[in-house]
């Protein structure tokens, strides 16, 4: 297992994630299949709620600094039981997701890059499922992406846009 790859994967999964983005018109952000499940503003938002979890909230306790960089009400939007809503006005914008996207990711990455390959084997702080390990949890940060990417290349194509970039 390296620290490396693991980086690696992760940049990867997000910049197929932002290419999924790059061309998609406003009205497509909160579009809602029949019957509504998800929205790509949710995966958005998800994803970004998700890599601080995964990437830094498993290997610390949270810092004051924290809400600087991740929006307080992004656990209650976007965390794993939220149930994602049709209602545009009860989420940030889309260049407001856009930009926590960014920072969230930027921050994580930044903490990543401190850590060494002997690091990876440390048992993470917050119990989880499947995960044991930082290793564990790093892996699982880029292949998570992956999953919600194809939901949004799927809601792409549900809105009649093509799933790919």
């Amino acid at each position: 297992m390296s620290l490396s790859i693991a980086i690696t994967q992760i940049n990867a999964a997000r910049d197929y994630t932002l290419g999924l983005l790059a061309d998609l018109p406003a009205d497509a952000w909160f579009f809602m299949p029949n019957p509504p499940v998800t929205h790509i503003a949710w995966q958005v938002g998800h994803l970004s709620i998700a890599q601080y979890r995964i990437g830094v909230a498993f290997q610390r306790d949270p810092k004051p600094e924290d809400a600087s960089w991740l929006p307080a009400n992004y656990r209650e939007l976007f965390g794993r039981d939220s149930i994602p809503q049709a209602d545009p006005t009860l989420y940030p914008t889309p260049d407001e997701l856009l930009a926590n996207l960014h920072a969230i990711h930027q921050q994580v990455m930044a903490e990543v890059a401190a850590f060494t390959d002997a690091d990876l084997t440390r048992p993470i702080i917050q119990p989880h499922r499947f995960l044991k390990t930082y290793g564990e949890s790093l892996f699982w940060c880029s292949r998570h992406e992956s999953v919600h990417a194809g939901q949004i290349a799927l809601l792409r194509r549900l809105h009649g846009l093509s799933p790919q970039w």
